[in-house]
């Protein structure tokens, strides 16, 4: 008999922990999800788990009574994807960040505020896309990438220039003067921007 937890918010941030890792013993899942934010219980991780590995969207592995770890399964297609292009951008954060830092401060906006535009339009297609699922496989692959879309890793222009922000007041007041030109080029000047 199957369980009868549907597929829920724990489900998809148990695959998104498990996204990054090869595999992972039940009690470095349990920390993993805590560490993420996800107040979950043992015994719910375990129904939770339990729920994944009859969907077989995750693989048990029993190497001997006390050494059973998890990982995802390497057959779902879409989940796969996302796996493989989050692995791609953990590899080229760094590069990245170098880019990112080697531009002038309007350019950095610009870039930010593509990323921005990008992240709510894959946002929006990912919803439009789980309204017309029809397995529950496709719907939790469309939850898995908006969730992933919601994550700091998907906003990591903006962190890094918030970081660079806190830690150097001259970029600080340069960023702030670019933000307002920027938003004066695109908007015009309004009430709230003018100074007299």
């Amino acid at each position: 008999m199957k369980s009868e937890i549907k597929s829920d918010k724990y489900c998809v941030k148990i695959i998104v922990a498990l996204l990054f890792e090869e595999k992972l013993r039940f009690n470095e899942l349990h920390r993993k999800m805590l560490s993420m934010g996800n107040k979950i219980s043992k015994p719910s991780l375990e129904d939770h788990l339990k729920h994944l590995l009859e969907r077989r969207l995750v693989v048990r592995k029993a190497e001997g009574t006390q050494n059973v770890s998890y990982k995802l399964n390497p057959r779902i297609g879409k989940t796969r994807e996302i796996v493989e292009r989050s692995v791609q951008i953990a590899k080229n954060m760094e590069n990245e960040k170098k880019m990112f830092f080697s531009e002038n401060e309007r350019d950095q906006l610009t870039d930010i505020t593509a990323n921005m535009i990008k992240r709510n339009f894959d946002i929006i297609k990912s919803q439009i896309q789980y309204k017309l699922s029809k397995s529950d496989d496709d719907k939790l692959a469309n939850t898995i990438m908006m969730n992933a879309l919601e994550l700091p890793s998907s906003r990591r222009l903006e962190v890094y220039l918030i970081e660079k922000c806190i830690k150097d007041e001259a970029y600080r007041q340069r960023i702030f003067d670019a933000m307002n030109k920027f938003v004066e080029d695109i908007f015009g000047k309004t009430d709230e921007v003018k100074k007299e």
